[in-house]
Protein backbone atom coordinates (compact mmCIF):
# COMPACT_ATOMS: atom_id res chain seq x y z
CA UNK A 1 0.00 0.00 0.00
CA UNK A 2 1.01 3.59 -0.52
CA UNK A 3 0.68 6.20 2.19
CA UNK A 4 2.13 9.38 3.63
CA UNK A 5 3.83 10.56 6.81
CA UNK A 6 3.89 13.95 8.51
CA UNK A 7 6.20 14.61 11.43
CA UNK A 8 8.02 17.08 13.62
CA UNK A 9 10.80 16.84 16.13
CA UNK A 10 13.25 18.69 18.30
CA UNK A 11 16.66 17.97 19.78
CA UNK A 12 18.37 19.76 22.67
CA UNK A 13 22.06 19.48 23.56
CA UNK A 14 22.30 19.63 27.35
CA UNK A 15 26.03 18.85 27.53
CA UNK A 16 28.98 18.98 25.11
CA UNK A 17 28.42 15.33 24.09
CA UNK A 18 24.84 14.58 25.16
CA UNK A 19 21.48 15.54 23.68
CA UNK A 20 17.85 14.52 24.12
CA UNK A 21 15.30 14.34 21.31
CA UNK A 22 11.53 14.14 20.87
CA UNK A 23 9.80 13.20 17.61
CA UNK A 24 6.15 12.84 16.52
CA UNK A 25 4.96 11.10 13.34
CA UNK A 26 1.47 10.72 11.88
CA UNK A 27 1.29 7.94 9.26
CA UNK A 28 -1.72 7.36 6.99
CA UNK A 29 -2.01 4.41 4.60
CA UNK A 30 -5.66 4.87 3.62
CA UNK A 31 -8.31 2.28 4.31
CA UNK A 32 -9.26 -1.19 3.14
CA UNK A 33 -12.68 -2.75 2.55
CA UNK A 34 -13.43 -6.44 2.05
CA UNK A 35 -16.51 -8.58 1.43
CA UNK A 36 -16.22 -12.28 2.23
CA UNK A 37 -18.81 -14.95 1.46
CA UNK A 38 -19.16 -17.93 3.81
CA UNK A 39 -21.24 -20.94 2.78
CA UNK A 40 -22.50 -23.49 5.29
CA UNK A 41 -24.86 -26.11 3.87
CA UNK A 42 -27.47 -24.23 1.85
CA UNK A 43 -26.95 -20.84 3.54
CA UNK A 44 -24.51 -18.18 2.35
CA UNK A 45 -23.57 -15.20 4.51
CA UNK A 46 -21.60 -12.16 3.39
CA UNK A 47 -19.42 -10.35 5.91
CA UNK A 48 -18.14 -6.84 5.26
CA UNK A 49 -15.01 -5.61 7.03
CA UNK A 50 -13.17 -2.31 6.82
CA UNK A 51 -10.18 -0.75 8.53
CA UNK A 52 -8.46 2.64 8.59
CA UNK A 53 -4.70 2.15 8.48
CA UNK A 54 -3.04 5.02 10.36
CA UNK A 55 -0.65 5.39 13.28
CA UNK A 56 0.57 8.01 15.75
CA UNK A 57 4.21 7.48 16.72
CA UNK A 58 6.10 9.31 19.51
CA UNK A 59 9.82 8.73 19.97
CA UNK A 60 12.08 9.94 22.78
CA UNK A 61 15.80 9.39 22.70
CA UNK A 62 19.13 10.27 24.27
CA UNK A 63 22.19 10.67 22.03
CA UNK A 64 25.87 10.63 22.81
CA UNK A 65 28.29 12.19 20.29
CA UNK A 66 31.85 10.90 20.10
Amino acid sequence: MVGWTLGAGAEWAFDSNWSIKLEYLYEDFGSIDSDTDFTSGSATDTFHTSADLNANVVRVGINYGF
